[in-house]
């Protein structure tokens, strides 16, 4: 009894059909059939293996260019940051010298003026040192005349107060 089947392979880059007609046909047909599909798993095997190695190789690529990429920006910020470290730095050194500048000349200043206060102080003492020795002569020199509050000579009346009286001797 001859079966006739006809197996077809599974779609290949050459599809082959085989024509079975008796059982010791089919046996190799089937043998020939495994084949085929081992040989077909096998390229495709590969196939997925070259397309896994290519896509693993492009991922590799990619990530090796985002890491340099990425390298190059974190150089570039870091370099930037410095830079404006480095200018902020300067400025405050400038502002630094500056205020420390204000503050010496304001010191100047501030000493200039104790020490034209000092000087004052010092001439004005000189001179109320000098009324007083004028004043105190004088009364020394008039004692005979006393001089009156308004400056008349005559003495004190007798509104003076008794402690300056005494101070002066003229309380008896």
């Amino acid at each position: 009894m001859a079966v006739v089947e006809e197996v077809a392979a599974p779609p290949a880059p050459a599809a082959e059909t085989i024509k079975v007609a008796t059982v010791a046909d089919a046996s190799s047909a089937a043998a020939r059939l495994l084949e085929i599909a081992t040989k077909n798993a096998d390229e495709l095997e590969n196939t997925a293996k070259d397309e896994a190695d290519k896509i693993i190789g492009e991922a590799r690529t990619k990530a090796e260019r985002l890491g340099a990429e990425s390298k190059a920006k974190a150089e570039l910020l870091e370099s930037d940051a410095r830079t404006r470290a480095q200018m902020l730095d300067a400025e405050t050194a400038d502002r630094r010298q500056q205020i420390f500048g204000d503050l010496e000349k304001e010191r100047d200043n501030l000493n200039a003026e104790v020490e034209r206060l000092r000087s004052f102080e010092r001439e004005y003492r000189s001179r109320l040192k000098s009324y007083f020795r004028q004043q105190l002569e004088s009364l020394e020199n008039n004692s005979e005349q006393p001089v009156t509050p308004g400056g008349q000579p005559g003495g004190f009346d007798d509104h003076a107060p008794k402690r300056l009286k005494s101070i002066l001797g003229e309380e008896a």
